[in-house]
């Protein structure tokens, strides 16, 4: 008898099932050694691109890691391909997808969960983190407020950036203690003020006994100077200081 040919053809429009059978055995040099963890690995598997933060257009390091990974496990692989002793003085920081830069602010410690929310920005996805070696754990660092100075001399010259680094309730008097004691013998006694300027203009001339929590360097340049003789208080009665921006009176031709 014949098989009916309808119901050939009904058997064959069935929906397939793939089958995958492993035989059990010992595999202990092999990185997932069963099929669910290899599949998985195949699926949450990216290549970042790490590069140094104060070097972002080198070609930098890639290494492969599972877009589930947490932050430990992240700064852990990276120090390891660094051969850093400790991850912990590892700070990353997220890519910028419109400028193709470094975001401006670097990334807490343990601020972010997994790797990928580490490689998204503005809901487009990157590649590329930015590191750099701290010379103390992120941690303990982020107890402090950073500050980075630029030094000018007393012809408005700039002379060195120093990092400075204080407990975060310090007064603008204490950053100008600190700095004096690295400025050495030809500014000994010296009175020293702390600006925070913005395209070669002078935004603020800080008070010594401001707190230094708030300063946002990533916004202002943080510059210290000698105060100028005739600026130095106190001031003649009558006198007053006013800021001066000096401007060019000839127009721009494109």
């Amino acid at each position: 008898q014949q098989p009916d040919l309808q119901q050939q053809v009904q058997e064959q429009q069935q929906p397939a099932e793939v089958l995958q059978q492993q035989q059990h055995a010992e595999l202990p040099k092999c990185r997932y050694p069963h099929v669910p963890a290899f599949l998985s690995y195949i699926r949450n598997r990216r290549l970042v691109t790490f590069r140094r933060l104060d070097d972002p257009k080198e070609p930098g390091l890639q290494l492969e890691l599972l877009q589930d990974d947490d932050y430990d496990t992240v700064t852990a692989a990276l120090a390891g391909k660094l051969g850093a002793a400790d991850a912990s003085q590892l700070r990353l920081t997220q890519h910028n997808a419109y400028s193709n830069m470094p975001q401006r602010t670097p990334m807490k410690y343990r601020g972010v969960a997994a790797l990928h929310q580490m490689l998204q920005h503005a809901n487009h996805a990157t590649d590329t983190l930015y590191y750099e070696l701290l010379d103390m754990p992120l941690q303990q660092l982020e107890q402090l407020k950073s500050l980075r100075v630029h030094f000018h001399n007393d012809k408005t010259e700039f002379v060195a950036e120093h990092v400075v680094r204080l407990p975060r309730d310090s007064s603008v008097a204490d950053v100008l203690k600190d700095m004096s004691s690295r400025l050495g013998a030809d500014y000994a006694g010296r009175q020293l003020r702390l600006l925070e300027v913005y395209h070669s203009k002078i935004y603020k001339v800080n008070e010594p006994d401001e707190e230094i929590v708030n300063m946002n360097e990533n916004y202002w340049l943080i510059r210290a100077e000698p105060v100028p003789a005739d600026e130095a208080p106190p001031l003649p009665p009558g006198h007053r200081l006013i800021h001066v921006y000096h401007i060019s009176s000839r127009t721009c031709s494109s």
